[in-house]
């Protein structure tokens, strides 16, 4: 007798989810960022981008090195490559001390951010790439474990076009959607504005760093 897909049991199911390794429902795009930090006579520096005025997302926006992580990259790997594209350092310099927590943004993106300490470089000799980022600069790190961030927050909500089936879920147009808000994290470090995911970054390392300090 021909096996149907709808014939199948339960230990078939176990074996299946055994198998699994648990992740976010539904397609997402992959990326890594890395927050490079040099160590200066004053202590651990985090090094920023500005992003070039001439692309089209976020232009002029303070960032870390990062991008989207091609197919045969794992999230570190995708990391090293963009801090390598953009700011120029040598792969051999870039020491990966480890991986914050992970970012998912109602965009469908997943973001992977990992702390590196860069190594046998100098700050002034970077060789940046000017199609992305238009100049670099670095803030102490001591300034983000002693500052906190002014929150700003965003109401989330449904924008439900006309044609959604209304007529088949109960309430129809008056069912009640959930509302949501999202906290936008500014700093602010002489004329420099530091905001958005790149900011949620910075604060998730002070956290880790300040909750586990000894």
């Amino acid at each position: 007798m021909e096996n149907h897909i709808s014939d199948i049991n339960t230990t078939e199911i176990k074996h299946i989810l055994d198998s699994h390794t648990p992740r976010p429902e539904g397609k997402f795009k992959y990326s890594s960022v890395v927050l490079p930090i040099f160590v200066t006579e004053s202590g651990p520096e985090l090094l920023f981008s500005k992003r070039s005025m001439d692309l089209k997302r976020q232009p002029g926006d303070i960032c870390f090195p990062g991008g989207k992580r091609e197919q045969h990259e794992s999230a570190v790997e995708t990391a090293i490559r963009e801090a390598h594209e953009e700011i120029g350092v040598d792969v051999s310099n870039i020491k990966i001390l480890g991986c914050l927590d992970y970012i998912v943004t109602a965009y469908k993106a997943i973001i992977s951010p990992f702390v590196a300490l860069i190594e046998n470089t100098d700050i002034s000799e970077l060789k940046i790439n000017s199609d992305e980022v238009s100049e670099v600069f670095t803030v102490p790190l001591k300034f983000f474990l002693e500052t906190e961030p002014e929150v700003h927050n965003i109401n989330i909500k449904f924008d439900i076009p006309d044609d959604f089936p209304f007529d088949h879920i109960v309430g129809g147009r008056s069912y009640g959607w959930s509302h949501g808000k999202q906290s936008e994290l500014f700093y602010f470090y002489k004329d420099k504005v530091i905001w958005g995911l790149t900011a949620r970054m910075i604060n998730n390392l002070c956290y880790l760093i300040n909750t586990n300090k000894e």
